[in-house]
């Protein structure tokens, strides 16, 4: 079979010929302009010898490489990369690596450098890139595709990825590189990557739709639950409540979804020193009780973003039967990629939500994005202990797959990075084994409230919540309370 392209200036072409969907998942490009990810790409120089790295990052990609529903990271950069002999200098480089979490922590490994610490006249340097990810052989795992550009030709090299095992598999070039790519069969697809803005390269990938159900569809499926608004207000009536005359008391069974319920919320406004006409960004906002609590009581405007779309709904239907729909918003999207401006908002949260996000660095970076100079940020989410492996089901994941925890040094770690100047922080592992000891009770009393947190999440609830007190009473989980800064 032959098959003619036309290359539109500015695009790189990889063809996949066979009878597997090439990219099973899209890859994500996000802003090379992020703390966390110009951070790692200076102590990845460092740690290879480039004292004082000056940091010009070109692609930040996120894809789920080997379909287990946990994003990787592949960054890319270079400092005068493609310059011939005579044009090199001290300090100069090109790189792509990974970032990948392994055993609950973040690791970098490279894929391909060319890094210069003391270069010779003959010296000459490459153009490191991705140009395309792709599945090259229908095992489900997407191979990385990189460009090498200097001064006499280019080359492009095919990678595989196991764990942080990289292996170059195929590699073909014109000029002082030679090789052999050639691929045949039934299908052509394409895929097109970019360089940085300003570069000229054009941004688009092109796919067919992939089966695999990413990690942002088994969180959202973990938490929708048919007709949530209904069953909320059926369970409401049944505790003998009047529907058309709510509040927010009435709501707090289900509405705090997280240890400590009212309680917590209103030490977390405190901490975050909220007051009258401050925009609030609530990082995963549930069915947006916590968001109601705090316009309610500190006459602020809460925005919330959260992966449900039916919480989304739900949390406005209820802020609207609350009168608080003028001083609540509640947005479908990402905690990573929020629809908000830079500097939008003067405060921010996320509370029992960031357990489902494998890149915390990243949901800290674009907290530190949204808020403006010198606003607090809230973290008061559940942590990896040190008693050993989680059991599951919990209230967040059903099994270890969307589940991301980070230990309370990690995080503590990863908000300096980000840009946050950490002001307290407290373990409160001890609050959360009262919380659910005293839940256990409650819920096994003659009558149990018919409202409760097993109408979001069924009758698997009573498992979690067993689950949840053995968790934290072995140490296995931690629950902590962190207030920060953005500097």
């Amino acid at each position: 079979m032959l098959v003619e392209m036309q290359m539109p200036e500015g695009y790189s072409f990889v063809s996949v010929a066979g009878g597997w969907n090439a990219p099973p998942r899209i890859p994500k490009f996000t802003g090379v302009n992020q703390r966390a990810y110009r951070e790692a790409a200076a102590a990845f120089l460092k740690d290879h010898g480039i004292a004082e790295p000056e940091i010009e990052l070109t692609q930040v990609i996120r894809i789920d490489l080997d379909g287990d529903g946990a994003d990787e990271v592949v960054v890319s950069g270079t400092r005068n990369g493609g310059d011939g002999p005579g044009g090199v200098q001290p300090g100069d480089y090109s790189f792509v690596f990974l970032r990948k979490l392994v055993g609950g922590k973040v690791r970098t490994t490279p894929i391909v450098t060319d890094l210069h610490l003391d270069p010779k006249p003959h010296s000459f340097s490459y153009r490191l890139e991705v140009v395309a990810i792709l599945d090259f052989n229908g095992d489900g795992t997407m191979e990385i595709v990189t460009s090498s550009e200097y001064y006499e030709g280019i080359a492009v090299a095919v990678l595989t990825v196991d764990g942080l095992d990289i292996k170059q598999v195929l590699i073909e070039g014109c000029g002082a590189i030679g090789g052999s790519f050639i691929v045949r069969n039934a299908l052509i697809l394409t895929a097109a990557t970019p360089r940085a803005q300003g570069t000229g390269r054009k941004h688009a990938l092109t796919s067919s739709a992939g089966a695999v159900m990413s990690l942002d569809e088994k969180v959202s499926t973990h938490y929708a639950t048919g007709d949530l608004g209904q069953a909320i207000l059926d369970a409401l009536a049944a505790d003998g409540k009047d529907i058309d005359k709510l509040t927010l008391k009435d709501l707090a069974p289900v509405d705090a979804f997280h240890i400590g319920g009212w309680e917590a919320t209103e030490r977390m406004g405190r901490n975050l020193g909220l007051a009258a006409g401050m925009k609030v960004v609530d990082m995963g906002s549930g069915l947006g009780g916590t968001a109601r609590q705090l316009a309610s009581t500190h006459d602020c405007h809460v925005s919330g973003v959260d992966l449900t779309a039916e919480y989304c709904r739900v949390a406005g239907m209820l802020a609207e039967r609350l009168g608080l729909s003028g001083r609540t918003a509640f947005h479908h999207a990402n905690a990573l990629e929020t629809p908000f401006a830079d500097a939008a908002f003067d405060a921010g949260y996320t509370q029992h939500a960031a357990m489902n996000i494998p890149d915390k660095a990243g949901l800290y970076a674009e907290a530190a994005r949204l808020l403006k100079p010198g606003g607090a940020f809230a973290v008061y989410d559940i942590a990896q202990g040190t008693g050993g492996d989680v059991i599951y089901p919990t209230p967040w994941a059903r099994d270890p797959a969307a589940s991301f925890l980070a230990t309370m040094e990690e995080m503590l770690e990863l908000l300096p990075e980000a840009g946050f100047a950490v002001e307290g922080a407290r373990d409160l592992t001890d609050d959360a084994r009262a919380y659910f000891r005293a839940k256990a009770a409650e819920m096994s009393g003659e009558k149990p409230p018919a409202l409760g947190f097993q109408v979001m999440l069924g009758p698997i609830f009573k498992e979690m919540r067993q689950n949840q007190l053995r968790n934290f009473t072995e140490d296995r989980l931690a629950l902590v309370e962190i207030v920060c800064r953005k500097g």
